[in-house]
């Protein structure tokens, strides 16, 4: 194996691992926060993947090892990069995310020196000494370990392991789509009643058409390979569908004849919604 292709190996196997570690933190963080509000020990899958990882975490620890590890005996420099460094990959995360479902995933809007809602002072402040900590002290033997395992073995174990990771990602993919798809349909129809239409105008007449699409959405939500992505998604991110109730809300100037037609949209939406709801009361239980 070439150098090359050893240190890309090297850093994938990084990647998984520190995105694993991740959503072990946020599940111990949680769970001890949930007890101490809740009064009740429950575990949650954190994160945006079925899987127990949180790319965000190996994202910025993989940042952090090769833009930080020639500051190491920079402590104070160190600090204040480790918090430019983090905090552009939470900012860009959120960014992204909230293009591509039009919610927000985290919102730090009441936290104190908070910038958009998507990061803010203390949350900085956490990555600096996250930074110090981890570069002094977590990722040298971590980093040596990895090194000492067979190159053969590291790399059959990266690309099992990755092909895992990957799947989880194309489902989220598909979900993705299939939510943004929903999310679409349902503006659609809210454009289509609009009294003030844009100038590529929805025509009434395409109304049939268009409720026609949200169901076929709703169907492929509740389709197999989605329903648990859908589920989790549902509990981690309320946001979302609370967001697609709120367009119900909006849409104005409707006429007689296809009242009934939304009014059914709706509660198909809230017995999907109460569906996970029940579902995930039960799985607690």
């Amino acid at each position: 194996m070439s150098e090359i292709m050893y240190n890309i190996v090297i850093y994938v196997a990084l990647f998984l691992f520190y995105s694993v570690g991740g959503w072990v933190l946020e599940v111990i963080y949680c769970v001890i926060d949930d007890t101490r509000i809740n009064k009740k020990f429950t575990i949650e899958n954190r994160g945006f993947l079925n899987g127990p990882y949180c790319p965000i975490y190996g994202s910025a620890a993989i940042m952090m090892a090769l833009t930080l590890m020639p500051l190491a005996d920079t402590p104070i420099l160190l600090f204040f990069v480790g918090i430019l460094v983090c905090d552009a990959v939470e900012y860009a995360t959120s960014f992204v995310m909230e293009k591509v479902f039009n919610a927000r995933w985290w919102d730090y809007s009441h936290e104190f020196l908070n910038i958009n809602g998507r990061i803010c002072f203390k949350h900085s402040m956490m990555w600096g000494f996250l930074s110090l900590a981890f570069i002094k002290y977590i990722h040298p033997p971590i980093l040596g370990l990895f090194k000492r395992v067979d190159e053969n073995l590291l790399f059959i174990a990266t690309v099992g392991f990755l092909m895992i990771f990957l799947y989880d990602v194309f489902i989220a993919l598909i979900t993705t789509i299939s939510i943004r798809s929903f999310q679409n349909q349902l503006h659609r129809i809210k454009e289509a009643f609009s009294d003030i239409a844009p100038t590529t105008v929805l025509k009434r007449s395409d109304i049939p058409q268009y409720i026609a699409d949200y169901r076929d959405s709703i169907k492929a939500i509740t389709n197999a390979h989605v329903r648990e992505r859908f589920k989790h998604l549902r509990h981690e991110y309320p946001e979302i569908f609370r967001l697609m109730m709120e367009e119900f809300s909006e849409i104005q100037s409707v006429p007689s004849e296809f009242r009934n037609e939304l009014k059914s949209l709706r509660s198909d939406l809230q017995a999907l919604i109460k569906e996970q709801q029940e579902k995930r009361s039960k799985d607690k239980d």
